[in-house]
């Protein structure tokens, strides 16, 4: 399922270092299935647990996509 967020959503995220799977998912545009799939090979964003809940950190996030490889011309 993935979850879409109106402007003002997205801009109000833009003030909290702090995401949770929801709005990470709104944030890269990904299903909330594919980052839990990511995470669970190793492969996805570093969250850390609080209580029964995962907060991602923006600059966490930002470091991981930035380093994932770019596409050429097959996409």
């Amino acid at each position: 399922m993935t979850i879409t967020m109106t402007e003002e959503q997205l801009d109000s995220m833009s003030h909290n270092e702090y995401l949770t799977l929801q709005q990470l998912s709104a944030y890269i545009q990904i299903p909330v299935r594919t980052i839990h799939h990511l995470r669970k090979k190793g492969d996805g964003p570093v969250g850390r647990k609080v209580g029964r809940s995962v907060r991602f950190s923006r600059a966490a996030v930002d470091a991981w996509f930035d380093g994932l490889p770019t596409s050429g011309t097959n996409v």
